[in-house]
């Protein structure tokens, strides 16, 4: 059965805002419908989108437009961060029904040190009161949540857009879907992008152009990510012997899977199953063979807020 990256939000307290602290090692390229803000608290983030690949160091803050494919990967023992993501539908009007997409990702680019050490205070203020759910909480977080999508708006590029433009930027977005639940369906067998394209009605130009141009990556460099990435899942479980479970995960030669474990991890199989990266690794959640994380509980996030993990001097 595919699996959906398309993230679905579950707004379980307050409607249209999300907010949760994540230790990722990596998350593969996945979209939702919100508008993401990504606070990096500790460690190295790298952030894929959009044929780029950003690098974000302790203090930094990321925004992703909503309906974008992007990827996270932590650099040597994984980077924690904190999450906001936010329906900004809830801000139109009928008088402004278009979409606002941003221009510019990185706020710090466009905000001084003083606005941007405000934009923090008033993101831990709201994540705080989001995990304490004192009374009338909502109000005060629906406010904050606005003030700083107000603020970074009127600070950074932006634009509207047309009807027309988010028809096809959707398009784009939906066929790049489809071609993310196609590798799972299909990835621990033989597959090609040209059974795909044939599936789209497109050519192999077009898709092997937009793939490169949307994942920074070409379609075989993904098939192979991913299979590495359920290779890393069925290490860390236990699942039997390397040779079988280089098999299971689409490989069809035991060297070139080792090859390819030791260019992506610096190991090989059999030393990654004996290494400490992999008992730290099963400290993490396989939430799916797309990501390696580790999402703190409310409980948990209120224990690190109160620890100093999140230093409003940042």
């Amino acid at each position: 059965m595919a699996r959906r990256e398309i993230e679905i939000i579950r707004y379980d307290r307050i409607q249209g805002l999300n907010m949760f602290m994540d230790t990722v090692d990596y998350r593969t390229p996945h979209q939702h419908d919100e508008l993401e803000l990504i606070w990096n608290l500790s460690g190295t983030l790298h952030v894929g989108s959009m044929g780029e690949r950003i690098v974000l160091q302790p203090g930094s803050i990321i925004l992703i437009n909503q309906e974008v494919i992007h990827e996270f990967q932590g650099g040597e023992g994984g980077a924690t961060f904190l999450c906001m993501q936010l329906d900004i539908s809830r801000f139109r009007s009928e008088k402004t029904p278009r979409q606002i997409l941003f221009d510019a990702s990185l706020p710090e680019k466009y905000l001084s040190e003083e606005e941007m050490a405000r934009i923090r205070q008033d993101i831990l203020s709201l994540f705080q009161a989001y995990l304490e759910e004192a009374a009338d909480y909502e109000i005060y977080c629906s406010s904050m949540a606005g003030l700083i999508f107000y603020r970074l708006l009127r600070a950074m590029p932006h634009h509207e857009e047309s009807l027309q433009e988010a028809g096809e930027r959707i398009q784009r977005s939906q066929r790049m879907q489809r071609l993310l639940d196609y590798v799972d369906q299909g990835y621990m067998h033989k597959i090609r992008l040209s059974d795909f394209a044939a599936l789209e009605g497109r050519s192999m130009g077009y898709l092997s152009h937009q793939i490169r141009e949307t994942l920074n990556q070409s379609f075989q460099e993904y098939v192979t990510s991913v299979r590495l990435n359920a290779a890393c899942q069925m290490i860390h479980e236990d699942r039997g012997k390397l040779l079988d479970i280089c098999y299971a995960c689409g490989f069809s030669d035991y060297r070139y899977f080792v090859k390819a474990f030791r260019q992506r991890f610096s190991m090989t199989p059999e030393e990654y199953r004996n290494s400490p990266q992999a008992g730290r690794d099963r400290s993490r959640n396989h939430r799916s063979l797309h990501s390696l994380e580790h999402i703190y509980s409310p409980r948990e996030s209120l224990s690190l807020l109160e620890s100093g993990m999140v230093p409003t001097a940042l």
